[in-house]
C-alpha cells in the first residue's frame, strides 16, 4: 500500500514542480515558500477533521524535537536553495537530482532508524547514481567529467543542498510521525511551516500582498496540490522504509522533466534520455525493493 500511496504523492508533486518553476521567476524565494504552505493549510486543516488528534501531553520529544528541526533549520534551507534553482535552472536538468534523495536517505535512515534496504535496492540506487552521472554528460567530456560538472554548476550544488535537507528531514517525519499519526503530523508540520516562513518572508520582502494576490489562482492550485501530495506521502511513511518511499516519491523528478519537455519547450538530447531511463529503473527497483 505505501509504494502506491507514495506514487500518488509523486504525481500531485510532479503538477507542482511545473507551476512553482514560473512562479519562482516572479516571487521572492521564502515568500513562494510561505505561499505554498499556507495555501497547502486549508486542505490539511479538513483533512483533520478525520484524525485522531492526541493530547498534547501524550507527545513525547520523538515529536517535537523532529519538527524543531524540520521547522527551525531545514524548511527555509529548502526553501532558499531549492528556489534558487529551480528559478535559473531547466526543469529537466534540476528536477532528476531529486532522485539523489533516496540515496541520502539510505545513511540517515540506517543511523536514526536502522532501516537497510534490500539487495534489489541497492541495485536501484546504482542505476540512479549512473542516471545522475548520465545527466550531466556533453559532447567531449572525458568518463570523470560530468561529476566535476555536477559541482562546479551553482545550481546543482543548490539542489544538492536541497536533497540533504529533505532526506535528513524524510527521516525526522518518519519518527515524529510514528510518535503521533499521519494525519495530525501533516497538520501540525505544515502549520510550523507556514509560521516560520512568514517571518522569512517577511524580513525579505517589502511587498508580500501584491505577488500572493497576483498568482491568487495559481497558488491556491499548488496548495492543494501540496495538501494532497504531502498528506499521503506522510501516510506512505508510516509504513514504508524511508528511502524506498523518498524513491518513489522522487519519481515526480521524472514527471515533472517530462512535463518540462511538454509544457515548458525544454531541449530534450540524448543524454537526458539516458538519464531518465537508468532513474525510472532505479526508482523502479527500489519500490521493489
Amino acid at each position: 500500500m505505501w509504494f502506491f500511496l507514495a506514487f500518488a504523492s509523486a504525481f500531485f508533486y510532479s503538477f507542482r514542480r511545473i507551476s512553482e518553476k514560473r512562479l519562482s521567476q516572479k516571487i521572492n524565494h521564502f515568500l513562494l515558500g510561505w505561499a505554498v504552505q499556507a495555501f497547502s493549510l486549508p486542505g490539511t486543516v479538513l483533512l483533520l477533521f478525520f484524525a485522531t488528534i492526541p493530547s498534547l501531553s501524550s507527545l513525547s520529544s520523538n515529536f517535537w524535537i523532529p519538527l524543531l528541526i524540520i521547522w527551525i533549520f531545514l524548511y527555509p534551507i529548502q526553501a532558499y536553495f531549492y528556489y534558487k534553482s529551480l528559478k535559473h535552472g531547466d526543469v529537466s536538468y534540476i528536477l532528476p537530482l531529486f532522485s539523489l534523495v533516496p540515496i541520502f536517505n539510505i545513511v540517515t535512515s540506517w543511523v536514526l532508524l536502522g532501516e537497510i534496504p534490500s539487495i534489489v535496492g541497492f541495485l536501484g540506487i546504482l542505476s540512479i547514481v549512473v542516471g545522475i552521472y548520465s545527466l550531466n554528460m556533453k559532447s567531449g567530456m572525458n568518463l570523470f567529467s560530468p561529476f566535476a560538472a555536477l559541482f562546479r554548476n551553482k545550481l546543482g550544488l543548490f539542489m544538492i543542498i536541497n536533497c540533504l535537507s529533505l532526506a535528513f528531514g524524510s527521516t525526522l517525519d518518519k519518527i515524529a510521525v510514528q510518535a503521533s499519526n499521519p494525519l495530525f503530523y501533516s497538520f501540525v508540520n505544515t502549520v510550523g511551516a507556514t509560521i516560520v516562513l512568514f517571518i522569512f518572508a517577511r524580513k525579505t520582502n517589502s511587498n508580500l500582498e501584491s505577488p500572493i494576490k497576483n498568482n491568487y489562482k495559481e497558488l491556491t492550485i499548488i496548495g492543494i496540490l501540496q495538501a494532497l501530495a504531502f498528506t499521503l506521502y506522510i501516510f506512505a511513511l508510516n509504513t514504508g522504509i524511508v528511502a524506498y518511499v523518498a524513491a518513489i516519491k522522487s519519481a515526480s523528478a521524472i514527471l515533472g522533466s517530462v512535463w518540462g519537455f511538454v509544457f515548458l519547450k525544454e531541449k530534450l538530447n540524448r543524454y537526458k534520455v539516458i538519464a531518465l531511463i537508468f532513474i525510472s529503473f532505479g526508482l523502479l527497483f527500489i519500490g521493489l525493493g
